[in-house]
């Protein structure tokens, strides 16, 4: 089985399909971080100084990072052998285990909202692990994004079918001699 881990759909990817991935990247950041980005810049239109504390404090960051991580899970799934890239079942794990933790965190700042006699997750934890899970949300999803670009590209499997009947040929070859 060919892994995606390894980089083959770097290695594959044609210019059109880094721009299709680079116009997912652009609007996740641009569209889909609208509400961290937006209040930032609300705030400062006020000459309101904020911090990431204020940002990252509420969990919003960790919300987008999970809704990454589902939605990169479908795609993982619908990978086929026959594929030109192949995205590694255990790519489904690693997101699974982030959506968990992104859960976890939510629900701890939920609780404290809704109970102010339980302790409130420290500052510095909220922010290294939205920051964390934010950033681990933007790779693993334009590297799903890219993949699932080249692997739905008709001319590559065609490319592919073809190197390897050519190896298999010459690897015939050598064996007859």
């Amino acid at each position: 089985m060919r892994s995606a881990l390894t980089p083959r759909a770097v290695l594959l990817a044609r210019p059109h399909h880094w721009s299709e991935a680079r116009q997912w990247l652009w609007g996740m950041l641009i569209g889909g971080c609208l509400p961290f980005w937006g209040g930032w810049f609300v705030l400062r239109l006020f000459a309101r100084s904020i911090g990431l504390v204020e940002l990252t404090g509420r969990g919003e960051l960790v919300l987008f990072s999970a809704g990454i991580f589902a939605s990169a899970i479908p795609i993982i799934r619908r990978s086929r052998e026959e594929d030109a890239v192949v995205l590694p079942g255990e790519l489904v794990t690693v997101c699974v285990a982030l959506l968990m933790l992104a859960a976890f965190v939510v629900s701890a700042v939920t609780v404290a909202d809704a109970f102010p006699q339980m302790p409130r997750p420290a500052a510095s934890l909220m922010i290294a692990l939205s920051l964390g899970l934010f950033l681990a949300s933007i790779a693993i999803g334009f590297y799903v994004e890219l993949a699932n670009n080249v692997r739905g590209d008709p001319t590559l499997f065609n490319v592919i079918r073809n190197d390897e009947n050519d190896l298999r040929e010459r690897f015939n070859r050598y064996f007859e001699e």
